[in-house]
């Protein structure tokens, strides 16, 4: 397991261990998760922006199957699936996660 992934399940672990974090976590994942960013994404269209999607391939949280709404809605958009990846692919991946970031600058 990447070193940074261990550090952040490690602050994770520290902080779930006060009172009411759990149920306030869960309150805004629900909430963000149930957020619709149709709107966003095609601001984003209309405004001619280049965007790059990083999506973790085994993500467990929002599914990559999710990202074809993304795609249809900007179709300019660079997508970059990374594999052997979750919800956190920064840090699961963080060299792959980097690289695609750095090719997408330099386009």
């Amino acid at each position: 397991m990447e070193k940074k992934l261990v550090e952040y399940e490690s602050h994770l672990k520290f902080l779930s261990e006060f009172k009411g974090v759990k149920a306030d976590a869960r309150s805004a994942w629900s909430n963000i998760l149930a957020e619709d960013l149709t709107p966003a994404i095609e601001r984003l269209q209309e405004r001619n922006k280049k965007v790059l999607l990083i999506w973790g391939k085994q993500d467990p949280v929002v599914p990559i199957a999710a990202s074809e709404k993304y795609k249809k809605i900007l179709p300019s958009i660079k997508f970059q699936e990374v594999d052997q990846a979750g919800h956190i692919s920064n840090y699961e991946k963080p060299d792959d996660v980097n690289a695609a970031i750095v090719s997408f600058l330099r386009d």
